[in-house]
């Protein structure tokens, strides 16, 4: 007797030479969960700025307090309160070390936009990009490198974000050069947040959960914007409608935190940064429609518009398909994979530093006191 052989049993086995290895529900599930976060955290950095634009346009709050950085600690308080575990001592430590970077960061760029004036202000901390990718080099291993192709899209995106206001340099003098030099640290001591990030959460022995990096986040940075308040704060707005606005950035910073710190061990820092970056010519258009009547500052311009192409194209660029890498890295396309940090469980929420960009960062935050 003959044993008859089906047609299925001559395919080849998954584990076979050759054989397509079939994607499991469960990858398919983490590539649709970063489109998810993706939107997440380009909506919400529209969403805030505009926000905190609006309580800055109605009820002209001090800029001297900070303000605009209650929300955004809060937010990842509430981010991090989902956690479904205490933290570590181990990774208190860690994130300890992201909070101290960012509030660093918070800390120059703040004094740096009262020297220099928003205009100024807005073109320096566009390098914040630029210095994420070079802190990639230095601190992150090869495989979380930039490739070539990815610096020169990440220089073309910066002199996108550039284009627009540098007629700002008309007034630029000696006076202004420490509060340039200012700008700049902050913008390393940024990238070197979200760098750590990073590799706290994919190279550390003992990885970095991000709802934990939320939680230390909020919690330490709602205890200093407490001091701050204490010492800077001396009447309360009683409006309703500001305090309603302070709500909503509380929420919206949440999502943008979470957003962030999943994007981050995801698709990596430089990425992320990338994304941070296409934000801001969003919001440009954004803002255009909903405050060009309140502020001529808002319209929409042709240099607006030219940005937009360029930052656009630089990030066509980035998003090109990158051949003969030794497995996925930071370098690796938006939404066409992940990061060696797509290893991590890093399917749920996330934060970072500030969510402001350059232009709202400087705009919400340059009211006399």
């Amino acid at each position: 007797a003959h044993t008859r052989i089906s047609p299925e049993s001559t395919l080849p086995l998954p584990n076979m030479p050759g054989a397509v290895q079939p994607l499991s529900p469960s990858t398919k599930m983490k590539d649709s969960h970063v489109v998810i976060w993706v939107f997440i955290f380009v909506a919400s950095a529209i969403v805030t700025p505009m926000l905190i634009m609006q309580a800055r346009y109605n009820y002209k709050p001090s800029a001297l307090t900070m303000w605009p950085l209650y929300p955004v600690y809060i937010g990842n308080l509430l981010a991090g309160s989902f956690a479904p575990t205490t933290v570590p001592r181990s990774s208190w430590v860690g994130a300890s070390r992201i909070f101290c970077l960012d509030a660093s960061g918070q800390t120059l760029a703040g004094y740096g936009l009262l020297v220099v004036g928003p205009p100024l202000f807005a073109i320096f901390y566009k390098s914040v990009t630029v210095f994420t990718g070079l802190m990639s080099v230095f601190v992150l291993p090869p495989k979380c490198h930039p490739t070539k192709t990815k610096w020169l899209a990440m220089i073309i995106i910066t002199a996108g974000l550039g284009i627009q206001g540098f007629d700002a340099f008309e007034t630029f003098d000696k006076q202004h050069v420490v509060g340039a030099l200012a700008v700049v640290a902050g913008c390393v001591f940024y990238a070197g947040s979200a760098v750590a990030t990073e590799n706290l959460m994919v190279n550390a022995p003992e990885k970095l959960e991000p709802l934990h990096a939320a939680w230390v986040v909020g919690v330490e940075g709602c205890f200093v914007c407490a001091l701050w308040a204490v010492l800077t704060i001396q009447s309360a707005e009683t409006a309703r409608g500001f305090w309603l606005l302070m709500v909503l950035m509380c929420l919206s910073n949440a999502l943008h935190q979470a957003a962030w710190f999943h994007l981050v061990g995801a698709l990596g820092a430089s990425t992320t940064a990338v994304l941070k970056a296409f934000q801001s010519v969003c919001l440009f258009i954004a803002a255009s429609f909903v405050f060009c009547s309140v502020d001529q500052t808002e319209c929409l311009t042709y240099e607006k518009i030219f940005s937009f192409i360029v930052v656009s194209a630089g990030m066509l660029l980035y998003s090109l398909p990158v051949n003969g890498r030794n497995g996925p890295s930071d370098s690796t396309p938006i939404l066409k994979g992940h990061s060696a940090a797509a290893r991590p469980s890093t399917s749920s929420l996330s934060s970072s530093s500030s969510t402001m960009s350059a232009t709202t960062a400087a705009t919400s935050m340059a009211t006399a006191a």
